[in-house]
């Protein structure tokens, strides 16, 4: 698949990729993560700095790693949010990096729909107690679930962020990277393969459950069919996903009307370049969305979407993250 990590299988699917997150490392500052507050599986920060503007609710990618030892430095630039990281069930905040291999207990619940449903109950509280409009972020697999919350919240979004994934659905994608790769018949073999599987038996290091859900899951849908804006940042240099994938032409004139595409040149799956950080950009983005002015109209989008080349907002002025090659 594209996004997701392989093991080797005795079918001769070959491992394609880690996650989105395997792109960073914890720095070294002391304070790395001494303002965020656990709830369960769940992280919670008020804003850096005043005023607070918005509510940012994050999905991160596929995987077991926490966060919290880098979170710090990888939303320092979100400046102006309440910001709030949905880890999946099972998966311990302090642990970073992710472990070579996932507890049987994560493994066993891990789905996108449950994913969706663990992500509704956590943030539902905050949602209905807060009177500040909601960005929803998923980071690569985190983001083929954002569209589906979007729908199922009380309030709506004033804007959805998709990071290293192009809003299309996971067979689809799969499809494409595959037959790029000259593996789609491995691929597909693979899914026939969980289709007939029990739902606890591991398929690729994730449950056959996981892949019978997979092959079913919609992210186009729901994402043509909302009202509010899409951001999307990506590295162009992105060997996981196809290019073909970012075609705006997949969506309708509609759609597009409240659409940003922001991609990074050079950049990989962790929207990294030689010297640039692509999250920064991505961060500033959401920033300018949010400052005082017309966000509802099409006219205010495009003029927030026009701005390219926004600066770090990272208080000390460098990128609120350590990355390594």
């Amino acid at each position: 698949m594209v996004w997701r990590c392989f093991q080797r299988l005795r079918v001769g699917v070959v491992a394609l990729l880690c996650g989105f997150s395997g792109a960073l490392v914890a720095a070294d500052d002391e304070d790395s993560g001494t303002r965020w507050r656990p709830d369960g599986p769940m992280l919670s920060r008020s804003a850096l700095a005043p005023p607070e503007r918005y509510l940012a609710i994050v999905l991160p990618g596929s995987g077991c790693a926490g966060l919290r030892p880098i979170a710090s430095d990888l939303f320092a630039g979100l400046l102006h949010a309440r910001t709030l990281v949905v880890h999946p069930r099972h998966v311990d905040p302090e642990r970073w990096p992710e472990p070579e291999h996932c507890t049987p207990e994560f493994v066993s619940h891990d789905a996108l729909d449950r994913r969706l449903e663990d992500a509704l109950r956590a943030v539902a509280p905050v949602v209905d107690e807060s009177r500040l409009p909601i960005v929803l972020i998923g980071i690569s697999e985190g983001a083929e679930i954002v569209p589906a919350l979007a729908m199922r919240l009380a309030r709506e979004p004033l804007l959805v962020v998709l990071l290293a994934h192009p809003g299309l659905d996971p067979v689809t994608l799969g499809d494409w990277q595959a037959a790029r790769q000259g593996q789609l018949q491995d691929w597909r073999r693979q899914l026939e393969l969980a289709r007939q599987a029990s739902a606890q038996d591991v398929i690729g290091g994730r449950s056959a459950r996981y892949w019978q859900v997979l092959e079913h899951w919609r992210v186009a849908e729901p994402l043509e069919k909302g009202r509010w804006p899409v951001l999307r940042v990506w590295g162009q240099a992105d060997p996981r996903l196809p290019p073909e994938s970012w075609s705006k032409d997949l969506w309708s004139a509609q759609r597009l009307l409240r659409w940003c595409d922001q991609p990074v040149a050079e950049a990989d799956h962790g929207v990294q370049a030689p010297g640039l950080n692509g999250l920064v950009r991505a961060w500033a983005w959401i920033e300018n969305f949010f400052r005082p002015g017309d966000q509802d109209s099409v006219e205010g989008w495009s003029q927030r979407c026009s701005v390219r080349e926004a600066a770090s907002p990272s208080s000390n002025g460098e990128a609120p993250l350590r990355v390594m090659r």
